[in-house]
């Protein structure tokens, strides 16, 4: 029973000291990935940097090669482990855009919003705290503005200018929606997205002499409303860091407690069995002879052992 005892302690032993190189070593590569996915964040947004001001200077070569950049840099899952999927993949549809318009040789203005939308969501990628597209904000707000004090001209024409006001506040709201993907929810930036749509589509109506005129004024308050929550998000469910903490396992400090604790389980066990039980029953083996049944005190120190007849 001594011996057995001991390969019991033994192997608990073993497994506890197994459990906590593992997770010791877990949670040193897991403090690598998360310097590794830093480092990838930075170069994203140098290559998005690098695409933006391609654009703007209409360098196509610069554009090309920053945008290869960017496709290799989202190959790496340590990348795109941040954010959201939805914003992901606003980011490849800018970038294919941003591909097939150089590929077409055309000029940088035909590829410069998708740059920008890009630039927004690398930034992001790296100062999730104060991006720069909730900056955005005031500038929407204005565009807003902007569209009302059209529709409340007192001229004929005041829903064609209305209509026409909207094409800012359409390419602004088109510039953050991926960036805003990567902090909001989808429902809250479909709103969002919505509520401009319905407004536009009202006052295009109204410029052809259709609709209610209540009804456009209303599409006002609505779309003011719900920038207000892309912008500051509900409070509950949005406005979550693109840079999302990473989960670990167990600390090993705790496998190791643990594995202790089973030990010493085992340990009290072994002992309480043995003060209360202490005889055990053995067979002597000898050539030639019956095999009788002893029953052996435990104790090393004990050598006296009480036949018993077998039945």
């Amino acid at each position: 029973m001594n011996k057995r005892f001991g390969i019991i302690v033994a192997l608990c032993l073993v497994l506890a000291a197994i459990g906590y190189a593992r997770n010791s070593q877990a949670l040193g590569e897991e403090a690598l990935y998360g310097k590794g996915q830093k480092e990838l964040r930075v170069r994203f947004e140098q290559a998005a940097i690098s695409l933006y001001a391609a654009a703007s200077e209409g360098n196509r070569q610069a554009g090309y090669q920053a945008a290869e950049r960017l496709d290799r840099l989202m190959r790496d899952a340590r990348l795109t482990a941040y954010g959201t999927p939805d914003g992901w993949r606003s980011v490849r549809e800018s970038l294919s855009a941003v591909k097939h318009s150089l590929e077409s040789g055309q000029p940088g203005s035909s590829w410069y919003a998708p740059a920008a939308r890009i630039r927004l969501v690398a930034d992001v990628l790296v100062r999730p705290g104060r991006p720069l597209w909730q900056q955005y904000e005031p500038v929407m707000r204005d565009d807003i503005a902007r569209v009302k004090k059209a529709w409340n001209r007192q001229t004929g024409n005041a829903a064609a200018a209305a209509s026409a006001a909207m094409a800012q506040l359409r390419e602004h709201e088109e510039r953050v929606i991926a960036a805003a993907l990567m902090q909001r929810s989808p429902d809250t930036v479909a709103g969002a997205e919505s509520a401009i749509r319905y407004m536009d589509r009202l006052l295009a109506q109204a410029a052809e002499g259709k609709g209610e005129k209540t009804a456009v004024a209303a599409s006002f308050d609505m779309a003011e409303d719900a920038l207000a929550l892309l912008f500051h998000g509900s409070g509950e469910t949005d406005n979550e860091p693109a840079v999302a903490i990473p989960i670990v396992g167990i600390p090993a400090v705790w496998t190791f407690w643990i594995g202790a604790f089973i030990v010493a389980t085992l340990a009290y066990s072994a002992w309480h069995r043995r003060i209360r039980e202490p005889y055990i029953v053995v067979a002597r083996q000898e050539e030639g002879k019956p095999q009788p049944i002893y029953a052996k005190e435990r104790p090393r120190s004990e050598k006296r052992r009480k036949r018993i007849t077998p039945p």
